[in-house]
């Protein structure tokens, strides 16, 4: 089985800060890959955690996409009826975890996107789902998250450095 964590921050969060996200990923309990970085434009609009977060979540579905994760050949959906992509290896289910609720019920249709900059990050998101066919998204508490949030914080320390040599 494959778990993801996935976090984004931006500090502050008052669209003066800076975006950040990062994302691990565990195969039977073992890291095996972990990413972090900018996620975003400082004082911007896009300079939010709800940002932060689904970027979080694209870079995540990304990699597994070009990892060789993705069950579900180009240009189809998942469906039940459908010839997997992925080898038999890398094909088994993946548990992806955040605790941006937000982020956790829009993806699941639990809520609805309302925030125009959003939508096409959700709709990104999406469209990186539908290719997995083990897939499962779950919320958990920041605590169970904290991998991932000292990836952000780095992420944030790191951008921040960069954006004072300027």
């Amino acid at each position: 089985m494959l778990e993801v964590f996935f976090d984004g921050s931006c500090i502050p969060n008052d669209r003066s800060g800076i975006p950040c996200y990062a994302f691990i990923i565990k195969k039977d309990g073992n890291m095996i890959h972990s990413d972090y970085g900018p996620a975003g434009t400082p004082n911007s609009e896009n300079a939010t955690n709800s940002v932060a977060e689904y970027i979080a979540l694209i870079k995540s579905l990304e990699w597994l996409k070009e990892s060789g994760y993705a069950s579900v050949p180009e240009g189809e959906i998942n469906s039940p009826l459908f010839l997997t992509e992925a080898s038999d290896e890398k094909l088994q289910n993946i548990v992806i975890k955040g605790d941006s609720r937000l982020v956790i019920n829009q993806v699941s249709g639990k809520f609805k996107v309302r925030t125009a900059h959003i939508r096409p990050l959700h709709k990104k998101a999406m469209s990186l789902i539908v290719k997995f066919k083990n897939l499962k998204i779950m919320w958990v508490p920041r605590e169970e998250n904290a991998e991932a949030d000292r990836l952000t914080n780095t992420a944030y320390r790191e951008a921040k450095r960069d954006i004072q040599r300027l």
